[in-house]
């Protein structure tokens, strides 16, 4: 990995599991120096809290999944027993018609209002409800990411990171919840997660490298000058 990015250029991102420390460890790996350099520099970050955060998540719609197998009574039915699971995480967890886009289920009604102030969302088709949404220049990415959504296979996770109008950032895992007896998907069920600060420590980073960048590249000239 760390040859590929002397030889590429190509920053890299590996998330790695420390069995020794029982941790998650995200390594951030980037070039420094013109085309010939052959230094790196990696950043470490302990993401542990959201690897278990993950794990709860999987496990979660795995149990939701066992209890629509198990029952036989319309979706509906069993909102009280899902929004008693659901509503201790953060995460927003939707569950919506893969044929009309409407939405059946939300655990977290308010998650939105950080982005957008007005319960229109909830009226408009999805496309338009997710354009409503997104950056302008996240607007293909998000739209691919919805033509997608109906072909997953059983147990795939199709993760998107998007951003929001007005500069925040999500995190969107989604997969076939429900399907009828010829295999097609009847419900798609979502998670998630407001990113924000780890995309801002992200952006810090890239910045930070930026400014190490150019220190290296003055200092091969000799005197210099630099202000932050």
């Amino acid at each position: 990995l760390w040859g590929d990015t002397v030889r590429t250029g190509e920053s890299k991102r590996l998330q790695h599991y420390v069995v020794s420390e029982q941790k998650w460890i995200d390594f951030y790996i980037s070039k420094v120096g013109n085309e010939e350099s052959r230094e790196v520099v990696v950043v470490f970050r302990d993401i542990t809290e959201r690897k278990q955060s993950e794990q709860q998540l999987a496990e979660l719609a795995a149990s939701l999944e066992a209890q629509v197998a198990e029952r036989t009574r319309d979706l509906q039915e069993n909102k009280a027993f899902v929004e008693q699971i659901t509503q201790t995480t953060p995460e927003l967890i939707t569950i919506h018609d893969a044929a009309t886009t409407r939405i059946l289920f939300t655990n977290h009604k308010d998650f939105w209002k950080t982005f957008y102030n007005n319960n229109e969302i909830y009226q408009k088709a999805e496309e338009k409800r997710a354009i409503a949404l997104t950056h302008p220049d996240d607007n293909e990415k998000m739209k691919t990411f919805l033509r997608e959504r109906n072909n997953l296979r059983d147990g795939e996770i199709k993760e998107v990171e998007l951003r929001m109008k007005g500069g925040k950032w999500i995190r969107v895992r989604r997969k076939v919840f429900r399907r009828d007896e010829k295999g097609n998907a009847l419900q798609i069920i979502s998670f998630t997660s407001d990113i924000t600060e780890a995309k801002i420590a992200e952006q810090e980073i890239q910045k930070n490298l930026a400014i190490l960048q150019h220190t290296e590249d003055l200092a091969h000239m000799g005197s210099w000058e630099y202000a932050i």
